[in-house]
């Protein structure tokens, strides 16, 4: 990896990288008329797809050329079947079948669901935990997308020869879409992570980049951007691509589109102590929140998590994919954003469409429902104005409330509360924040003295294992061992008692929710019970609690490693110098179109 690391520094070619498994058939960007089917080879191969309504039979596409990374086109769906056909195929290479099948998307109106889920890197064991629990998961989705992180690094090929054996069968039936996680980068550079898969740039305003894009799908539109080879910068010198085109894509209201979802792998918040959520994010919520984006999805954090922005817009975690898990703190207020569930639970969550209703469930390995909301319901409302959301909480978001929207209580914190607290020394941070167990330092993000802010920082969490070890499993009734990654304490666990899934599952079918009310469409369980949950003292930008007795540290920003010290100069020399003559951004409102 040194090697490698002082290549991509230097700009030479890296060694040269095995692969020593068959990857795929793994399905790409589903149409109503076409998918992109992709697989890879451990030596040179050519091969066939067959596929048709019943059988897979009928119509055939050849790879060409001999070549390990074929991507092929399977044209002609429509005429096939109707709207949410079931399409069988058999991807036959070397003598060997690999079968398959998907769905067409769905016709106008009729329901759907999709899978989210992440971080699935580090260790296969819990990852196939995870993929017989999404293989196991009815009704069948039409698609998933993973919020990132899907290997510890995107740039080896072995991580990914780990990676395909657990997860085709899944792929094979399931047309994945990603966002790009940080394991998925080494300094900025995934190349493998491009070349293995086909992300989707041509739905109009169309991206010159497979790291941010955006998808129609029936009356559901997924954005998806990336933190982590780029930025989603506020300021107009540092703002380039991505920030132009999100800017676009946020005016542009396609007619018959219902739901907006945005994906991203770092998330506006953290529930981890020491972490933050992306900073720039939080810049972009009013914009968000102006263009009607419904929920905010990200991974990051191994855990899973449901809460509102400080403006309202719901927000969905869910890292427990596969990857050792981190402590949460669980349900609680901070100062710009109210948490209404969270757990360190393996897992997924799914998107059930219906019309205008959304239904939002974050599932473990049974597939119980351990949290859900949902909005849109024009039969069975949740709400008609604020009063029916309930009494706020006592503590936390000053001047915040609840409002009814979409027939949904969201609850947002009052004007002035946000992320930002504004300094222009470490010493001004020691008196905002007094309460902070580490070093309160003024960060500087950006060239705009009005971005900088306060923040808590904590010293690493661990050097090694020995540094976690003791620690209470953060899983009822498991048990495992800890690790350390990246200077942050990690739990894998080995043995777990059976969860009773027909409990859940069934209480979750007659209505009853997670003990901190299902959410957008029901108040907090009650605001005594939220209160009671004592919320923490706030250390800085996310209003993060101390470390408990048993709680983690801080994370150290992941990627490059030390020597992302010896590029960034010219790095940062050469963003402004690109991006230097960028008109400044207007406010959302004066570019929206209908």
């Amino acid at each position: 990896m040194r090697v490698l690391v002082w290549c991509l520094i230097l700009g030479l070619p890296g060694p040269a990288l095995a692969q020593g498994v068959f990857r795929g058939p793994l399905l790409q960007s589903p149409k109503p008329d076409e998918i992109t089917l992709v697989y890879e080879s451990p030596s040179p191969s050519t091969g066939v797809v067959r596929y048709g309504v019943g059988a897979p039979s009928g119509q055939t596409v050849n790879t060409g050329a001999a070549a390990t990374h074929h991507e092929l086109r399977l044209t002609g769906l429509s005429a096939l079947g109707p709207p949410g056909t079931e399409i069988r195929y058999e991807l036959e290479v070397g003598g060997t079948v690999h079968a398959g099948s998907f769905l067409l998307p769905p016709a106008a109106g009729s329901p759907f669901r999709f899978i989210v889920y992440g971080d699935n890197r580090s260790s296969p064991a819990q990852h196939q935990q995870v993929v017989n629990a999404l293989m196991a998961d009815t009704p069948r989705s039409s698609f998933a997308i993973n919020t990132g992180d899907l290997v510890s690094s995107g740039q080896d090929e072995g991580d990914w020869d780990e990676f395909f054996p657990v997860a085709n069968p899944f792929l094979a039936q399931t047309p994945l879409y990603m966002a790009i996680g940080n394991h998925e980068t080494v300094i900025n550079n995934w190349d493998v992570t491009r070349r293995i898969f086909v992300l989707p740039t041509d739905q109009a305003p169309a991206s010159n980049e497979e790291g941010f894009y955006r998808v129609l799908y029936g009356n559901v539109e997924l954005i998806v951007i990336n933190v982590e080879a780029d930025n989603l910068y506020t300021v107009s010198f540092l703002a380039g691509d991505q920030e132009a085109w999100l800017e676009e894509v946020l005016a542009t209201r396609t007619a018959g589109i219902e739901h907006r979802f945005l994906f991203i792998h770092q998330g506006p918040y953290s529930s981890k102590v020491g972490r933050n959520g992306n900073f720039w994010l939080r810049q972009w919520l009013p914009d968000l929140a102006t263009a009607g984006i419904d929920v905010i999805f990200s991974g990051h954090d191994h855990y899973g998590e449901r809460g509102f922005a400080e403006n309202g817009i719901p927000y969905v975690i869910h890292g427990g994919g596969g990857a050792p898990l981190y402590e949460t703190l669980g349900p609680r207020t901070t100062s710009d954003h109210t948490i209404i569930w969270g757990e360190s639970r393996l897992g997924y969550a799914t998107v059930d469409i219906d019309g205008p209703k959304a239904t939002i469930q974050l599932r473990g390995l049974a597939g119980e429902v351990l949290d859900q909301f949902s909005y849109g319901d024009a039969v069975a409302p949740a709400c008609q104005q604020a009063s029916d959301c309930g009494p706020a909480p006592t503590h936390g978001c000053p001047g915040g409330g609840w409002a009814c929207e979409k027939n949904a209580c969201r609850y947002a914190c009052g004007p002035g509360s946000g992320s930002l607290i504004a300094c222009a020394t470490d010493r001004a941070c020691e008196d905002l924040l007094t309460s902070c167990q580490g070093t309160p330092t003024c960060q500087h993000p950006s060239l705009n003295p009005l971005g900088w802010y306060c923040e808590c920082v904590l010293p690493p969490e661990c050097q090694a294992a020995a540094d976690c070890a003791g620690r209470p499993s953060p899983i009822p009734g498991c048990t495992g061992t800890w690790g350390c990654e990246d200077e942050q304490c990690e739990f894998t666990a080995e043995l777990c008692m059976p969860v009773d899934a027909g409990v859940d599952a069934g209480a979750a079918d007659s209505g009853t929710q997670s003990p901190i009310d299902g959410g957008v469409d029901g108040a907090i369980a009650d605001a005594g019970q939220l209160a009671d949950a004592a919320a923490p003292a706030d250390t800085g930008l996310s209003g993060e609690a101390p470390p408990a007795a048993s709680g983690c540290g801080c994370e150290t920003s992941s990627g490059a490693g030390p020597e992302l010290w010896l590029w960034l100069s010219a790095a940062l020399f050469y963003a402004g110098a690109r991006r230097l003559n960028r008109s400044p951004r207007r406010p959302l409102w004066a570019r929206v179109r209908p």
